[in-house]
C-alpha cells in the first residue's frame, strides 16, 4: 500500500515539473529547453540561422563602395531588414510553441528592448514606426498567452535613438508549462495524426 502511494506521489511530482523554454535573440536566435537542472539546446543546431555578426561584416564591406548615396540607401534598407528579421523570427518561434501548447503555455519572463537608430534622423523616425508595429504583433501574441501586466519581470522598451548610428535588439522570453500539459498535447496530436492518416481514408 505504501509502495503504491509512494509511486503515485512520485509520478504526480514528475508530471507537475515545469518545462521552461527560453527564447533569446541578441546576436542570433537561441532556444533552450530546461527541466530542473537539465538544459537542452534546441536551436541553433547548425549555422543556417540568421547571424547579426555576419551581417555586420557584410555591412562594413558595403562601406567601401564609391557611390555614397547608394551605400547609405543600402545600409538603411539592410538595417530595416535586420530589425524585421530579428523581431519576426522571435514572433514565429513563440507562435510555433503557442500553436502546439496553447492551453498549457504561460509566460514567465518577457524582456524586449529595441533601440532604433540610423545615421539619418528622418529614417530613424520612419523605421521606429515600422518596428513598433512589428513588435506590437509579438506583444499581442504574448498577451494572448499570459497577461503581461501581471508578470513582474516583464520589461518592454522600444525607443528611437537619434544619436547612435546603429540599432540594437535584445529579446529574452521564457515560456513554461507542466510536463503533464506537454504529454497531453503530444498524445492529442498523435491521436489526431492517426485519425487523419489511417482512419479517415478508410471511411472514404
Amino acid at each position: 500500500m505504501y509502495i503504491l502511494l509512494a509511486i503515485s506521489a512520485l509520478i504526480f511530482l514528475v508530471l507537475s515539473l515545469r518545462v521552461n523554454i527560453n527564447i533569446k535573440y541578441e546576436d542570433e536566435l537561441t532556444v533552450y529547453l530546461r527541466v530542473l537542472f537539465v538544459k537542452i539546446k534546441l536551436f541553433p543546431q547548425d549555422n543556417k540561422g540568421f547571424n547579426a555578426k555576419k551581417y555586420d561584416k557584410k555591412q562594413k564591406k558595403n562601406q567601401d563602395k564609391p557611390d555614397v548615396v547608394l551605400k547609405e540607401k543600402s545600409v538603411a534598407d539592410k538595417e530595416k531588414d535586420e530589425l524585421y528579421q530579428r523581431i519576426l523570427t522571435v514572433t514565429e518561434t513563440v507562435k510555433a510553441f503557442f500553436t502546439a501548447f496553447s492551453k498549457y503555455l504561460h509566460v514567465k519572463l518577457a524582456k524586449i528592448h529595441v533601440t532604433v537608430a540610423t545615421p539619418d534622423a528622418a529614417k530613424t523616425a520612419i523605421l521606429y514606426g515600422a518596428v513598433s508595429g512589428a513588435t506590437a504583433c509579438l506583444l499581442d501574441l504574448l498577451d494572448e498567452i499570459t497577461n503581461l501586466d501581471k508578470i513582474k519581470n516583464s520589461s518592454i522598451v522600444i525607443e528611437p535613438d537619434f544619436v547612435a548610428q546603429k540599432s540594437d535588439v535584445r529579446i529574452n522570453i521564457t515560456l513554461y508549462m507542466s510536463i503533464l500539459g506537454a504529454l497531453i498535447t503530444l498524445v492529442k496530436t498523435l491521436l489526431k495524426y492517426i485519425n487523419l492518416k489511417y482512419i479517415k481514408p478508410k471511411g472514404n
